[in-house]
């Protein structure tokens, strides 16, 4: 029985002793300090109780049977008191006690409560199968109970551990976990007819993702894998308004928190779709002569025909007339050194995209071009004869001459004589302009007006003198 006793004890003690321990590990260095010091009195008493059987049972040891192994009475344990008693014989267990009084020094025992009882004169018998308590049994009783209290005294301060590992956690660790932040920069970075890619950036990348996609009020969801910033909808409607939204969701074992969510809009294209770009012109010139005729331009630009992803044909269509030449735009377009129209006066080409789908051409942009060239010809004339000099009257029609000269002819216009210098360039269009030959002419002479610049030159209709 004091085998178990001397077990179990211990034992105990340290269940108890791990248990206050983790009760008051939250409040800190204080509390773990007065509990583990409590603890230490408490083995002290644990101690002394172990002793006082010890001595009980070990204090006579003349009643005890003799058995197997029990060693012979000596002679002075034979011999009788004057009182008719035998003497008492110091325990044996005396030495170990006193090593253990001193392993507890300055626990507040006092070492009288440890002294042996008082010899009675007619000591108890002992019923039933003796118990026998060797020195190596009480040795380690007192020792086991020793070191247990001289580990709790010097116990280091237990750090403080989360207040939900507790036998008492508060009912906020029992809560759902708190709402993740919204994903950010959440865009649509290709919007075709049937799909829709978006992208976004995260914050943080353990929570697992959830994508909404409304339609009409219709409302589809797709779960994503935690840490994902991507996805592309396959399944998008064609020629719809869509609106996306993106949230986060974290999770415990009492449930989960969805975050704000990132939105965005976008429209996808019909089917058939009619081919969408753009498409612009300019002049090729130099600095020798710019601009030439007839002029030489470039064509620029970018088509994409949603119902295809091979490349598409970019048809010019000049003055309202489809040229040889056809592009091809793999979304983006160019054509260099094409020869304009080279008649004289303002020109107009458009791109035009060939839709390949059952979708309409569509006009991505025009460019307008002037071929220059010779002046436009004098108009209204009327020549007068005087005797010793003749008139002659005219319209200027042209804005972009350099000058012009007086004509006459004297074989009904077979040859032309160059009457004077060449006279200064009329401003705007429209002037009615007298000039005069101061020479003797006969009777059915003919004049002209000769305009002239740096791309040619225009003669005028003829008028004669009558």
């Amino acid at each position: 029985m004091l085998t178990v006793i001397v077990i179990a004890g211990p034992a105990a003690l340290t269940v108890i002793a791990h248990a206050q321990l983790r009760k008051n590990s939250v409040d800190g260095e204080t509390a773990s300090l007065k509990t583990a010091r409590g603890l230490a009195a408490v083995v002290v008493i644990y101690v002394k109780a172990v002793e006082g059987v010890v001595e009980v049972l070990g204090g006579f040891p003349d009643r005890w049977p003799r058995g197997r192994g029990q060693a012979t009475q000596t002679a002075s344990m034979r011999t009788t008191a004057a009182d008719g008693h035998r003497p008492l014989r110091r325990p044996r267990w005396a030495g170990v006690l006193r090593a253990t009084r001193s392993s507890l020094g300055g626990t507040g025992v006092s070492a009288a409560g440890l002294r042996p009882p008082t010899p009675c004169k007619h000591p108890p018998h002992v019923k039933g199968t003796p118990m026998r308590l060797t020195r190596r049994l009480a040795a380690a009783a007192a020792l086991t109970a020793a070191l247990f209290a001289g580990i709790l005294a010097s116990a280091a301060p237990a750090t403080a551990l989360s207040p939900c590992a507790g036998y008492s956690p508060p009912d906020y660790c029992f809560a759902e976990p708190a709402p993740p932040s919204a994903p950010t920069g959440l865009k649509a970075t290709a919007v075709l007819q049937t799909t829709v890619s978006l992208t976004w950036g995260l914050a943080n990348t353990s929570n697992a993702l959830t994508v909404t996609r409304t339609v009409s009020g219709v409302v589809s969801t797709f779960a994503l894998a935690a840490g994902s910033t991507s996805f592309t909808d396959k399944s998008a409607p064609a020629g719809a308004k869509i609106s996306y939204a993106i949230y986060a969701s974290a999770c415990n074992r009492f449930g989960c928190t969805d975050g704000a969510p990132a939105t965005t809009q976008v429209t996808t294209h019909p089917v058939p779709a009619s081919p969408v770009g753009f498409a612009s012109g300019a002049a090729v010139c130099n600095t020798w002569y710019c601009p030439k005729t007839p002029p030489v331009y470039t064509m620029r630009g970018w088509a994409i025909d949603w119902d295809t992803t091979a490349p598409i044909q970019v048809a010019l269509i000049e003055d309202g007339t489809r040229t040889l030449t056809t592009l091809t735009a793999n979304a983006g377009f160019s054509s260099w050194s094409l020869t304009g129209n080279p008649a004289k006066g303002n020109h107009s080409v458009c791109a035009v995209a060939l839709s390949v789908g059952g979708g309409w051409n569509t006009t991505l942009g025009c460019y307008t071009y002037y071929t220059p060239g010779a002046p436009s010809a004098a108009t209204s004339l009327t020549a007068t004869a005087y005797g010793t000099y003749a008139t002659l009257a005219f319209t200027d029609t042209a804005n972009d001459e350099d000058g012009y000269y007086l004509q006459r002819s004297t074989d009904t216009g077979a040859s032309w004589l160059q009457v004077g210098s060449q006279y200064a360039a009329l401003t705007g269009t429209g002037t009615r302009r007298t000039v005069t030959d101061y020479s003797s002419v006969p009777l059915g002479t003919c004049y002209r007006i000769l305009m002239v610049n740096r791309y040619g030159q225009t003669p005028s209709a003829a008028a004669c003198t009558s």
